[in-house]
């Protein structure tokens, strides 16, 4: 494998099997993700007539607390390895692979001093003990081996969703069994513990790479410390981003109309989780083995991977922005019936952001500066469009500019792609054209109610 990444990387040339490797990892992608979700489904069907409302409450703040901390010390130790070219190196991936395990023990550390801080505001004792609990499995994902990682360089994928899988299969398993035995808050802490152990366990045993033991090599540190100090301050404002929503329209909604939006934006979000895996796990190892192409070359193979994006994730926005109500009345009761507009709005918006997307480039290119330049241009429009949509037009007004402001993501993309010159105008401009004509086909024909 190293050959021939040496030898792509000499030559400019593309291994032969890349291109399928990948469309065969994408495959793998959706699939594991379909599977994900129904999985949780059952899960929750079974769970929630088992355990009691607040026990799922109880460890949603949990959740949030461990998420929370995950992104703030995010120091891109996985996308480190997939885009360097020591991907290979014992020493380099043992230092990650060290610095992971240290990580770990540190996230630990801090739900510790932070469990009673946030049992204080919340107001519940149980925090205290579940969140250094959960915290333990901060420790055990700090353990993974690093063939997670080379695995998913390599786009050997469908070892990775079997893993994932599995590990959630197990966890389901164990919490339904307790539950049935012993029904409390503490069986969602078991099923995540164990998920993490089952993972750990079969990264090292189960997925191909080298035996991990402690290294700390100098070089290789400083490498991705280059490379992840960036990430850091771009995940803390990603979490923002991705949070800060529900958190704000709170204070213009009620709670039933907060409702109706968390609904809307967790439908329509399953289009742009579902290309963000894709894109972390499928364009950035592709990227990683195709970086040291020439200018045209480079070009043209981001051109094939954006229209196999475009054709494959536009349409499902189309659908949401035409029969988005009609899909809303056909899942859930009258209740939930002006949950619509906002499915519709969200999808909309979602659209410049496929369009103009090209993946994780600029991280394959070690470039996690420019990501961070990026990410806070998105902070900024982000946070503008709150500000000018609460204004004008209170909660309607921000869900309305917050679809509006991925307009200005689309143009800073574009000048950034213009940098690398891999910007394809025809491209955009079919996209943008047969989108702008479906969406008013769909507003006009299927005219969006104005509830709030």
């Amino acid at each position: 494998m190293q050959e021939q990444a040496t030898s792509t990387e000499n030559t400019g040339k593309i291994p032969s099997s890349l291109t399928k490797r990948s469309v065969i990892g994408a495959t793998w992608i959706v699939a594991g993700y379909g599977a994900s979700q129904v999985l949780r489904l059952a899960s929750n069907l079974v769970l929630t007539r088992l355990l009691a409302p607040e026990h799922f409450g109880l460890m949603a703040l949990v959740n949030v607390f461990m998420i929370g901390l995950a992104m703030f010390s995010d120091v891109g130790i996985g996308p480190s390895i997939i885009q360097s070219d020591r991907s290979e190196d014992k020493n380099f991936l043992n230092t990650a692979w060290t610095v992971q395990v240290i990580r770990g023990f540190v996230i630990w550390f801090c739900c510790i001093v932070g469990a009673w801080p946030f049992m204080k505001f919340y107001g519940d004792p149980m925090l205290l003990w579940l969140i250094p609990v959960a915290g333990l499995t901060s420790v055990i994902s700090g353990f993974n081996a690093t063939s997670i990682f080379t695995t998913n360089r390599n786009l050997a994928l469908g070892q990775l969703t079997l893993l994932e899988i599995g590990s959630q299969i197990a966890a389901i398993a164990l919490m339904v069994s307790v539950a049935l035995i012993h029904p409390s808050v503490w069986v969602l802490v078991a099923g995540s513990l164990f998920a993490g152990i089952v993972k750990m366990l079969a990264s090292h045993w189960w997925l191909p790479g080298i035996s991990n033991r402690f290294c700390w090599d100098k070089t290789a540190l400083h490498a991705m410390v280059k490379f992840g100090r960036w990430i850091f301050v771009s995940t803390f404002l990603s979490f923002f981003i991705n949070s800060a929503a529900s958190l704000i329209l709170g204070k213009f909604m009620n709670m039933v109309d907060l409702g109706l939006f968390s609904i809307a934006a967790t439908l329509a979000k399953v289009v742009e989780n579902l290309y963000d895996q894709v894109s972390n796990k499928v364009l950035l190892p592709v990227y990683a083995h195709i970086k040291h192409m020439q200018a045209e070359e480079l070009r043209a193979r981001i051109g094939k991977v954006r229209r196999a994006t475009i054709a494959a994730f536009l349409p499902m926005l189309w659908i949401i922005v035409v029969m988005g109500q009609q899909l809303i009345d056909l899942l859930f009761d009258s209740r939930y019936h002006n949950a619509g507009w906002m499915f519709r709005i969200y999808a909309a918006g979602l659209i410049p952001v496929i369009i103009s997307g090209i993946g994780p480039f600029y991280l394959a290119m070690g470039n996690s500066l420019l990501a961070l330049k990026l990410e806070t241009a998105k902070f900024i429009f982000y946070v503008g469009a709150i500000l000018i949509g609460g204004w004008l037009d209170g909660a309607t007004g921000i869900i309305v500019a917050l679809a509006a402001q991925n307009l200005l993501v689309y143009l800073a993309n574009i000048y950034v792609q213009r940098l690398y010159s891999v910007w394809i105008a025809w491209l955009d401009a079919v996209a943008i054209l047969a989108s702008a004509a479906i969406v008013w086909a769909g507003f006009h024909f299927n005219p969006i109610l104005h509830p709030l």
